[in-house]
């Protein structure tokens, strides 16, 4: 939730939530208006952050 309000006040222009998200850890994403790098990164950080051990030893062996 942190990260949530930090980027909320941080670019506002770009992450927002509605009442419907307000006590979710989740934000939305002006998707015209962020870097598609930017989103990818953040996708990509979500997901480590909630795959499991086989699933990030199975992403990271197709990286190398």
């Amino acid at each position: 939730m942190d990260d949530k309000h930090f980027l909320m006040q941080s670019a506002p222009h770009i992450y927002f939530e509605t009442d419907h998200y307000k006590d979710y850890p989740a934000v939305l994403v002006r998707l015209n208006v962020i870097d598609p790098d930017e989103l990818k990164d953040r996708i990509e950080k979500t997901w480590m952050s909630h795959a499991s051990k086989k699933m990030l030893d199975e992403y990271w062996s197709r990286e190398a």
